[in-house]
């Protein structure tokens, strides 16, 4: 309901979605980090305007922020944030069968603002951070202050050979944490 409330129209919700950013500080946050924590404390609403407003009020915010060189504008912030819901969508959700590929998502986001190109690389990176874990509200994450997640190889030493083994990190505020699987 939360999220239903900050995406509807008029001045009460809009103050309330501000003030919501004003509490989060994306300074020197990579884009998805901070994407991930804006839409941690609600589900996002099912209706398209609502979530334009959303996109749009996270987008502002994000880069007034942003000090880094892949945007070019806030144009961008904002596509880009509804193409990673859309893929998020369609990555994770199992009734999608045709599954959109890292070189689709590249095309189709590489120009959205016209003459600023976003680079190949964070448009992969990007990718590979959704493919990987899944955008999710408060209540289905664990270890939500987290920093960075990924895949790490680790080595270790077994008698006379070294073992190397996949394991999903979560870098917290306080503390570096391995799994099996995210």
């Amino acid at each position: 309901q939360l999220g239903e409330y900050l995406g509807s129209d008029g001045e009460l919700p809009e103050k309330l979605r501000l003030a919501v950013l004003d509490i989060l500080d994306f300074h020197h946050i990579e884009f998805d980090v901070a994407l991930r924590r804006f839409l941690f404390s609600f589900h996002l609403p099912g209706e398209a305007q609502k979530i334009d407003r959303l996109m749009d009020a996270f987008s502002k915010k994000y880069f007034e922020c942003y000090t880094g060189n892949d945007f070019k504008c806030k144009e961008q912030v904002y596509v880009l944030s509804f193409a990673l819901i859309m893929l998020n969508t369609d990555i994770h959700n199992d009734q999608i069968k045709n599954k959109m590929s890292c070189e689709e998502f590249i095309i189709n986001n590489k120009s959205i603002a016209a003459g600023k190109d976003i680079s190949e690389g964070f448009l992969e990176d990007v990718y590979m951070s959704i493919i990987d874990d899944e955008i999710k509200a408060r209540e289905d994450v664990i270890l939500p202050n987290a920093i960075k997640k990924g895949w790490l190889i680790i080595e270790a030493k077994r008698d006379l050979y070294y073992k190397k083994k996949r394991r999903w990190f979560v870098l917290d505020v306080d503390a570096l944490y391995f799994f099996r699987s995210p």
